[in-house]
């Protein structure tokens, strides 16, 4: 007996959920849980692939409806409907159900178009292998098989350091480096990774979503973050100590009477450019606290200030 997996409760979304809620539910745990916000940590990992898995099948209408109708076996039950004629395991271009199915896709809009639900598109959207190389094959390519697309979500602390990340693709893990600085919505070309064709493979084209999971909010290649400071700094003026997103510490003179949300620039803090050796610059917007409580010297002395601006 298959294990249920109940992948509402995963994403924490009611049965009635919209595709729209369903997404930002994702959005939201995919930033929390995600391997690199929580380095060494396997039951954030698990968690992770528990979130991506609920979410692949919950944003696909036709998975979400086998999922509801079938519970735990909806994969195994659903593999086993509209059999093929021509025998078990017969495909014409990659299609898991008949081939005359697959046949009119690619005929009419078919080809290359995205598979909900899953990170990968314009790839073999019927799933299943075929007697002709591979999932991909496509007869009017000369046989290359079919592009894979593919969105990869890693945060802001990533990109500005770089990274190796490992993809699994095809059942194979591949690791692709993510390079320093790389812009939001990049587009990487891995030739060859694509599904295999009569001749050869397709390409995989990855694409970069960086989360906003950060205290440092990318903007191009500038970097924002807010750093608090007390009243007393804020109206005498002085320093405050703060981390870039370097973990590095760093010290910034603060004017007198600097208002709260007034904003410095601090050259050459900001994100690697990419492609060249320079940086972006970080801007500090100061958020002026008020302490929840003072001492009695302190009242006397508020007090005190207070008579002579009064005055």
């Amino acid at each position: 007996m298959v294990q249920f997996k109940d992948y509402y409760a995963t994403l924490g979304v009611d049965k009635n959920a919209t595709t729209k809620e369903i997404k930002t539910a994702y959005r939201k745990l995919a930033r929390k849980y995600h391997p690199d916000v929580n380095p060494n940590d396997k039951s954030a990992e698990e968690r992770y692939k528990d979130i991506n898995e609920a979410y692949t099948v919950l944003v696909d209408p036709e998975k979400r409806e086998k999922y509801d109708k079938y519970g735990a076996d909806w994969e195994n039950i659903s593999q086993g409907m509209g059999q093929n004629p021509f025998g078990e395991g017969f495909e014409f271009f990659g299609g898991g159900g008949s081939g005359f199915s697959s046949f009119f896709d690619l005929l009419f809009g078919g080809m290359g178009e995205e598979k909900q639900g899953s990170p990968f598109r314009g790839g073999n959207p019927f799933g299943g292998g075929n007697p002709f190389g591979g999932g991909g094959f496509n007869p009017f390519n000369n046989g290359k098989g079919r592009d894979y697309e593919y969105q990869i979500d890693i945060p802001v602390e990533t990109v500005y350091f770089g990274s190796d990340q490992v993809l699994s693709v095809d059942n194979k893990n591949i690791t692709v480096t993510i390079p320093r600085g790389i812009p939001d919505g990049y587009k990487m070309k891995l030739k060859g990774l694509g599904a295999q064709g009569q001749k050869e493979p397709g390409d995989l084209y990855l694409t970069v979503h960086i989360i906003d999971a950060s205290k440092f909010k990318r903007e191009g290649d500038n970097l924002n973050v807010e750093v608090d400071i007390d009243y007393p700094t804020a109206i005498l003026g002085g320093e405050v100590k703060f981390k870039t997103i370097a973990g590095k510490n760093i010290s910034m003179k603060v004017p007198p009477m600097t208002k709260s949300g007034s904003k410095m620039r601090i050259p050459g803090k900001g994100m690697p450019v990419f492609n060249k050796d320079s940086y972006g610059d970080l801007y500090v917007t100061l958020n002026i606290q008020i302490p929840s409580k003072v001492s009695d010297k302190e009242k006397e002395l508020l007090k005190e200030l207070k008579d002579i601006k009064s005055g």
